[in-house]
């Protein structure tokens, strides 16, 4: 029986399993922890700051050696994992593409599901740019000046940062909080994902599909964003990907979106990592441009 855009249960299921799709997934797994941990050996960092009242909401800050004396451009980055497996601690590696440029990076965690409830995960990451205008001056970081990355599920949750209404969020925020935005991999319709073998743990139901799907939140401001996908990707991540960008655009939005050749899900994450990589370089003109015009064009973007 077709349930979504042509699929059955079964073809949609293969679409999402990405442990079944990616070969040799233990082997990014390995290669994640070991980079991470050598990242936190080399850099310097304060672990598990609150950024929230929930045992899961810790962030690590990584800082950088050496500062012009200014205030730091923070960069965020949200962990992936389907919104209910991996941490902060497998994505370490990330700051290695920021700090030796005077860049903070916040990895963040939060609790998982089915611990808590998908839109209990979703206000708890609200909270991490608040937080960061709020305290970031504590720790010299300028609150002005917040990027935001995520992976996969941290994808999702970086679009809708973009897009959320912060002064109605609370009063003392902004409405350009975040400043610019890089999902890669991103899910940007939450429907495919109710309708597959995942919501068996996340229990979504179609008012958390409509409240949290990044598609569906394309009428008021969104910050400017590149959208990342690798070129190896399912069907369904890529798909997903086009639609967003070319929805986006048709509401007047600064969205760029990126294809990645011959990277799947898991090895793309790597390339924000490297400071010569486009992607990389694609968040760092988010920075330098505070958000401001054009995100960019680079190599190989649509």
């Amino acid at each position: 029986m077709t349930i979504y855009r042509d699929m059955d249960r079964e073809a949609l299921d293969r679409q999402y399993n990405l442990r079944a799709a990616v070969p040799g997934i233990e082997e990014d797994f390995a290669r994640w922890r070991k980079n991470s941990a050598d990242t936190r050996a080399r850099c310097r960092h304060l672990a598990d700051i609150p950024y929230g009242g929930a045992p899961g909401q810790k962030l690590d800050l990584f800082l950088p050696e050496k500062a012009d004396g200014g205030p730091l451009p923070l960069h965020i980055f949200i962990h992936g994992g389907y919104w209910m497996a991996m941490s902060k601690a497998d994505f370490s590696f990330v700051a290695d593409g920021f700090t030796g440029r005077g860049i903070a990076v916040a990895v963040i965690d939060y609790d998982l599901c089915p611990t808590v409830r998908f839109r209990t995960l979703m206000e708890q990451v609200m909270a991490v740019p608040a937080w960061a205008w709020r305290h970031g001056a504590d720790y010299g970081l300028d609150r002005n000046n917040i990027t935001v990355s995520g992976h996969s599920a941290g994808g999702q949750m970086t679009a809708l940062l973009a897009a959320a209404d912060w002064p109605a969020v609370a009063a003392d925020l902004p409405r350009t909080l975040i400043r610019g935005g890089v999902p890669v991999s991103g899910i940007y319709d939450l429907e495919p994902i109710r309708l597959c073998y995942l919501n068996e743990t996340l229990e979504l139901d179609e008012r958390d599909v409509a409240d949290f799907s990044p598609l569906r939140h394309l009428g008021g401001y969104v910050a400017p964003l590149i959208c990342a996908v690798g070129g190896a990707e399912t069907d369904e991540f890529r798909r997903q990907q086009r639609d967003f960008v070319a929805q986006a655009r048709r509401s007047g939005h600064d969205i760029t979106g990126m294809e990645l050749a011959n990277f799947h899900h898991f090895d793309v994450i790597d390339e924000l990592a490297k400071p010569e990589s486009p992607l990389n370089k694609a968040v760092m003109r988010l920075v330098a441009e505070r958000g401001a015009g054009h995100a960019g064009q680079a190599a190989g973007t649509d």
